[in-house]
């Protein structure tokens, strides 16, 4: 007698795990705020966008990436007044 082999059903495995990024590079950040890459440095330069450095490329935090933007509201709302 042929014992009959039933095939086990393969576990799906993603294609990418769902992580949430906690870094952006200044291409991401351009992409995600619509800035330019060059208002993006002289926010960088002037202390308004903090950033990391990591070898030679500059990272930005998501937390630090809402604070700029809570900053530039704010900025925008004390013109207004």
């Amino acid at each position: 007698m042929k014992s009959i082999k039933t095939p086990i059903p393969a576990t799906p495995v993603p294609d990418r795990l769902a992580v949430t990024p906690i870094l952006f590079s200044v291409e991401q950040v351009t992409a995600a705020t619509n800035l330019s890459r060059s208002m993006l440095y002289n926010y960088m330069k002037s202390g308004m966008l903090r950033f990391l450095k990591a070898g030679s490329r500059r990272l930005i935090e998501a937390t630090e990436l809402a604070i700029f933007v809570a900053r530039l509201r704010q900025d925008q709302e004390a013109e207004c007044v």
